[in-house]
């Protein structure tokens, strides 16, 4: 068998890093990491590797050459424009005809014995069978969701927690027949997970195996870091890559106190009076001063001056910490970083390379070329709320262009101060992305939601000021909260700050789109006859009285019907006629009984109901809705969530349950699971909640999900 190996990732989320050498080349235990996949093919017989480059391709060739010196023989692909990963491997075509050939990414470590899916890609006469790994947090990968037989089912691509329902993760490992490259379109952006495997999907020829052993994305600084400890705990066989255990004990150092695990080469310089490890990764040409201390770091030939204090941070080649400096967690100092006594960094604190970090100084963040924000979290609903400095809204403007570059974006605010001044740093980042800025008078955010439809952006955002500072709600072209890629691809951006910037005669423009309200306003319905009041004296409630009065209706507050929208204009409630409380989800039901037609907010809703209450009355409406009672419990799991919830749906398969009316998902903030039960009954909601409890503590029950 064959191999291809994709190594042209730039390894953005791992910078400063990876700014002078492309992501498998950074070094673990003294060894770049693509050489130990190259070493784990070679244990298992695969000799004859493909590998595609493109990011600083020049340091990977001058490394490997043609493999002769680890016993392989290596050919090199280099892609000049961007392929994807399965248009990347479609250029070694000529390479791989004949023969059955597996796909691995040259910037993971894993020890996996490929016999299984190797024999099960055989047995199944599968087009493709993908390795799997059981991840305890599966949320920065694909999932891949499969029957019994291994054929998959579905896949669920970089899921948030409501969306977890398996542990069993893709790792970008796959076995294909040769034929399938026919499938890949030759020289344009084509991608396995995205393209491809969709189309065998749909031909019921993609497979997958669950593989034993580790396995480890190596994808930003922190999961590196991860990876090195797991390396020292013993998690990774060594023996499968020919080497020697990477658990040995260090050598001791007269004076100093050195903890296991703890890799320390055989050059490394510790003076008397330091403290070294647990897990400290000290690599060739790295010294420590006196009374030093270093734990859980990883130095790639740094120097730590005496009586420093370095935890949880990774030290690039050549960087030299001074005396009496501190280091805290998940600091990056990239290769040839100066940092002067007395200087202390803050957590997180991102130096690219070759800068220099003055004597004394307090660095509380990264401030320094491409330095890493620190954002609120952009939520599921598509809005980030939090306290901004305008370098962070340039920061978030830049990163909008990534969604659609040189496209047109849709802004608008509440109009205060504050908001408008984050408003215009995001103008600004934007414009310097190359893309064309719309700013328009939406007065709230249902309204700034029809701007970005009507004028056909490529995304949107609106801000408001808020208790605590501004929330800024984004939007896809379709005026609804992003998917979850794009929320994934906006927050990685605005945080990695290296979003390229347009050069000066590209730089984008401003356009202003007046009288959105007027245009968000006009009349949809047929409203004359009825008589409805209308709560609240925010905008939104302002418009819905002149889009009912307009559409015929008579507001008067002494009106049987009240309805009740909320500040942003999004959801609806309402009073009936018989003085009950209608929530947003009543009306809703209440809409879709009625039309399948979708109605984007709530004053298009209101409308569309108003207009029905000339032929029947809103009580009437509700009435006529099948009951419906709903149970909703939570149930803390012992196991990780992804195996409950694999675990959980074998269980009900075998049982033969199938409910639409049910729903059980993994809650974000804790390990519990939610279960959501409905029925026609209250009691028939209960018990069908007890039932779903009882399966899953047994499928948080027993050893089966290891």
């Amino acid at each position: 068998m064959k191999a291809v190996i994709l190594a042209g990732g730039q390894g953005t989320r791992l910078r400063p890093m990876t700014v002078n050498v492309p992501k498998p080349m950074t070094r673990l235990l003294d060894r770049p990491v693509m050489e130990y996949i190259l070493r784990l093919l070679r244990a298992q017989g695969i000799c004859e590797i493909a590998v595609t480059t493109a990011y600083l391709s020049a340091v990977i060739e001058s490394t490997f050459a043609d493999g002769a010196d680890l016993g392989v023989r290596l050919r090199y692909y280099k892609e000049t424009t961007p392929l994807g990963t399965a248009g990347s491997v479609r250029q070694c075509a000529d390479f791989l005809a004949g023969e059955d050939f597996l796909v691995i990414s040259g910037d993971c470590v894993c020890d996996f014995d490929f016999t299984p899916a190797l024999e099960l890609h055989r047995a199944r006469h599968a087009d493709a069978t993908i390795a799997l790994y059981r991840h305890a947090e599966p949320l920065e990968y694909g999932l891949a969701v499969t029957d019994e037989q291994g054929l998959v089912e579905r896949f669920v691509e970089k899921p948030a927690w409501g969306q977890v329902c398996t542990d069993t993760v893709n790792t970008g490992v796959y076995i294909l027949r040769p034929e399938v490259l026919s499938l890949i379109p030759e020289g344009v952006p084509y991608d396995f997970s995205r393209d491809l495997f969709p189309v065998l999907l749909q031909k019921k020829t993609l497979y997958a195996a669950v593989l034993p052993g580790y396995w480890c994305d190596i994808g930003d600084c922190g999961a590196f870091l991860r990876c090195a400890e797991d390396m020292l705990d013993g998690r990774v066989r060594a023996e499968a890559m020919g080497l020697a255990p990477f658990d040995a004990p260090p050598p001791p150092f007269p004076g100093a106190s050195v903890y296991a695990p703890s890799y320390i080469a055989p050059d490394v310089r510790i003076a008397a009076g330091a403290v070294v490890g647990p897990y400290a990764v000290l690599e060739s040409g790295s010294t420590v001063g006196a009374c030093a201390e270093v734990s859980h770091t990883l130095c790639g030939g740094a120097s730590v001056g005496e009586t420093s204090e370095v935890r949880g941070s990774i030290l690039g080649r050549n960087a030299a910490v001074g005396a009496r400096v501190r280091l805290e967690d998940g600091c990056v100092l990239g290769d040839g970083v100066r940092v002067g006594d007395d200087a202390v960094l803050a957590a997180h604190t991102r130096v690219w390379p070759e800068q220099e970090i003055p004597a004394g100084a307090r660095v509380r963040e990264s401030v320094l070329s491409g330095d890493r924000l620190f954002l609120p979290a952009l939520g599921e609903d598509g809005r980030m709320r939090g306290s901004f400095r305008p370098e962070d809204g340039v920061a978030l403007g830049l990163a909008m262009t990534e969604l659609a570059a040189g496209g047109l974006f849709a802004l608008g605010c509440d109009g205060s101060p504050a908001s408008d001044t984050l408003l215009c740093a995001m103008e600004a980042g934007i414009r310097s992305g190359g893309g064309t800025v719309l700013r328009h008078d939406a007065p709230f955010e249902a309204c700034a939601r029809y701007a970005v439809r009507l004028s056909r952006a490529a995304a949107g955002a609106y801000l408001t000021e808020a208790a605590g500072g501004i929330q800024i709600a984004f939007t896809g072209a379709d005026g609804l909260p992003p998917g979850n890629s794009a929320r994934r691809r906006l927050e990685g951006a605005a945080r990695r700050r290296d979003t390229p910037r347009a050069e000066p005669g590209r730089i984008g423009t401003t356009r202003a789109l007046e009288g959105v309200l007027a245009l968000y306003l006009a009349p949809t319905e047929d409203c004359a006859g009825t008589r409805v009041s209308v709560a609240g004296d925010s905008p939104a409630s302002d418009a819905l009285r002149r889009r009912l009065a307009a559409c015929g209706a008579e507001l008067s507050p002494a009106a049987f019907v009240e309805w009740r929208p909320s500040p942003d204009g999004l959801s609806l409630g309402a009073l009936d006629e018989t003085g009950c409380a209608l929530d947003d989800a009543a009306t809703r039901a209440i809409a879709a009984s009625l039309t399948d037609a979708a109605f984007p907010d709530a004053l298009a809703r209101a409308a569309y109901l108003t207009a029905r209450l000339r032929e029947s009355t809103l009580a009437g409406l509700a009435a006529a809705l099948p009951p419906h009672f709903t149970q909703t419990r939570d149930l803390p799991v012992r196991h990780p969530r992804g195996a409950v919830m694999r675990e959980l749906r074998r269980i009900l398969r075998r049982d033969g349950f199938d409910s639409a009316s049910c729903d059980v998902r993994p809650l974000a903030d804790r390990a519990s699971l939610r279960i959501t039960a409905g029925a026609g009954t209250a009691e028939a909601a209960a018990e069908l909640c007890d039932f779903l409890a009882e399966r899953v503590r047994r499928a948080d029950g027993g050893d089966n999900r290891a």
